[in-house]
């Protein structure tokens, strides 16, 4: 049994796809399970209205339906339940999810920012590159060219 779970990062406009494995025969979590509950309970400092809070680098954008293999079907109790009550399917409040949405909008205009700043610094240093290239050219040319002037003056 498998399942794809979609996710919203407060850090970048991107959605994150995870394969949710449920719970195996014994009833543990699958390690696809474990890894999504890590991700699901990391947390980012910060400053929204001048106070300091942590919230959730990911919040849930879809949860898909259970793809079966032959002979599986949906564990009707088990932790499967309780971590999608828990985890997957948690309602948030609207006042968080404000925050959530302001404190995204500042991290992907940092983003932005940087990545401009970067591709300008790139620009310059390509710009640099070519300019000492052709000044070593227009030094070789003119060097050839005083030598060449020289040897016809002889």
């Amino acid at each position: 049994m498998k399942r794809t779970i979609k996710l919203r990062c407060i850090k970048d406009p991107h959605i994150v796809e995870f394969a949710d494995g449920g719970v195996t025969k014994e009833g543990e979590p699958t390690s696809q399970r474990q890894a999504l509950a890590r991700v699901m309970s990391k947390r980012v400092p910060v400053v929204v209205d001048g106070k300091e809070t942590q919230l959730p680098v990911f919040l849930v954008e879809h949860v898909g339906e259970w793809t079966l293999r032959p002979g599986e079907s949906v564990p009707s109790s088990d932790d499967a339940l309780a971590f999608e009550a828990d985890v997957i399917q948690r309602e948030h409040p609207e006042h968080m999810l404000a925050k959530w949405a302001k404190a995204r909008d500042g991290f992907i205009a940092k983003s932005i920012e940087a990545r401009r700043q970067a591709e300008a610094q790139m620009e310059q240093q390509m710009g640099g590159e070519v300019a000492k290239s052709i000044q070593a050219m227009v030094k070789s040319v003119a060097s050839s060219t005083s030598s060449t002037k020289a040897v016809a003056r002889v």
